[in-house]
């Protein structure tokens, strides 16, 4: 196949001069911030709420998720504190992650030398290849009694290619 790829003439032109690079992204999703509760005079760290025990923190705990449908934090696990008290929910809820991630881009290149000195290039990019979905964190603010626990964005765009030609000299 090297001996194909290297030959001169047209073919080499057309066969030779290809590379290839990526960058490949995958992780298990960061911690869920959660926040509000009552407000402290004289307090300057964040509010949280009570985190109520042996209640899931999480709504969905499996199946199929719908971000227009589900939510992703169980409001009932939560509660607000008594005045003047700093709620016993964490500031990053240790059992309940957002989405990982998973993206891949990819970049075709292709080098046509003309001269010593000169080149003609071929680029195209994938960004996100496999177009993957990649929700946003939940809405951690327990004082949004409408959006807790919802998710409301997408943490990525949808796939982009693009192509570009360039000469080199």
């Amino acid at each position: 196949h090297k001996q194909f790829l290297t030959k001169g003439g047209p073919t080499g032109k057309v066969v030779g001069g290809w590379n290839v690079s990526g960058i490949l992204t995958y992780d298990s999703g960061t911690a869920i911030g959660i926040s509000g509760g009552q407000p402290l005079p004289l307090y300057g760290g964040v509010s949280r709420p009570d985190l109520l025990s042996g209640v899931n923190p999480l709504a969905n705990t499996g199946g199929k998720f719908d971000p227009a449908r589900d939510k992703y934090l169980n409001s009932a696990a939560f509660a607000l504190p008594p005045p003047f008290t700093i709620g016993t929910s964490p500031i990053y809820l240790p059992a309940a992650r957002g989405f990982g991630v998973a993206n891949e881009n990819v970049a075709l290149i292709k080098r046509t030398p003309i001269k010593e000195s000169m080149n003609i290039e071929f680029r195209a990019e994938a960004y996100n290849i496999f177009n993957r979905t990649q929700f946003g964190a939940p809405d951690g603010n327990f004082n949004d009694t409408v959006g807790f626990g919802t998710i409301g964005s997408q943490a990525n765009t949808p796939r982009i290619v693009q192509f570009g030609l360039k000469f080199n000299w």
